[in-house]
């Protein structure tokens, strides 16, 4: 028996949703494929902007460098040790940039590594070989001031190198622009013509204070040394060209390192001399035997414990107390 035929209508109703349901699923295809395109360019020009911009900061704005050297030292460190004096408990640094080929990038061998430095209060021969180094201060260079005003004496400048652009050097400024500049005796002096008096510079007490050095520490002092006979570095005044005072007037109290004047209310003076502890003070002081000879006071010099370190072989082929 033959089954009835199909409903024309039925059957053009079928077709016409299949072909929507395909049509339709191409649409959502081609949908899903222009917003991936879509999404892959809105990266692609994210990416593109945020590189434009930080070329623009960097060309205009600011820049940051990583502070290679100890030259600018303690104002800014380049790649250093960081220290804790094994006698006197001081901290301070010294520079290791010495201990890396900058071109290269690579550490020397091992007889090139600083294996010592001095510690710039007692003068202890520290070993630091196993010390681990410190990369330089990181900092961001504003370059926008500029725009409106020149540098400033003694302002801390980065700019390139006129031999190789590529190399930024940093420094402090100290001469302007058609002057002559002399450093004598430490001190910085300025003119204009060759005719004309020398006039020193003075910097502002805010930067001159960056440049202050450690001399000596009193709270850092090393007890073995003064129980071996050192002399302490502040002493009551007891004479002088023009005046005698009382030593008795000051009250030392040596287990908490402070001073004070009994009576009070009276003038009454310490003095300073600089002592320095020497190769065969510390050798004395480890072996237990009295002092070779009796300390002399020394004028104070430009020893910084910075550039202090030494390699092994530095350290056998020279007078130790080259570092006073």
């Amino acid at each position: 028996m033959n089954s009835p035929p199909d409903n024309p209508a039925e059957s053009n109703l079928k077709q016409y949703q299949e072909r929507a349901l395909v049509i339709a699923r191409s649409q959502a295809t081609a949908s899903l494929a222009k917003k991936k395109q879509e999404s892959n360019r809105d990266t692609v020009e994210g990416i593109v902007i945020a590189l434009i911009m930080v070329f623009l900061f960097r060309a205009f704005v600011a820049e940051a460098f990583i502070i290679p050297t100890g030259s600018m030292a303690e104002t800014l460190y380049g790649r250093h040790k960081d220290l804790k004096c094994e006698k006197c408990n001081i901290r301070f640094r010294v520079g290791a940039s010495e201990e890396v080929d900058r071109i290269a990038q690579t550490t020397y061998a091992e007889s090139d590594r600083l294996h010592f430095g001095y510690c710039p209060n007692c003068r202890y021969k520290n070993s630091i070989y196993k010390n681990v180094p410190f990369k330089g201060d990181r900092i961001f260079v504003n370059k926008f001031p500029y725009e409106f005003g020149n540098p400033q004496r003694f302002d801390v400048v980065v700019f390139k190198f006129p031999e190789d652009p590529k190399i930024s050097y940093i420094k402090r400024l100290v001469g302007l622009p058609g002057e002559i500049i002399t450093i004598s005796r430490g001190d910085l002096y300025q003119r204009i013509n060759e005719d004309d008096p020398m006039q020193i510079l003075r910097k502002p007490y805010h930067k001159q204070e960056e440049l202050h050095q450690l001399v000596f520490d009193n709270d850092h002092v090393v007890q073995e040394l003064l129980k071996n006979g050192f002399p302490e570095r502040w002493q009551s005044l007891t004479e002088s060209d023009w005046t005698k005072v009382d030593p008795n007037g000051w009250k030392n109290d040596s287990a908490n390192r402070t001073f004070s004047i009994l009576p009070q209310g009276e003038t009454k003076w310490l003095r300073y001399r600089h002592f320095v502890p020497t190769t065969e003070d510390w050798k004395a002081v480890e072996e237990q035997r009295p002092l070779a000879q009796q300390p002399v006071p020394l004028l104070i010099a430009d020893f910084y414990s910075y550039n202090s370190g030494l390699t092994k072989f530095e350290s056998s082929n020279r007078d130790d107390d080259d570092q006073l």
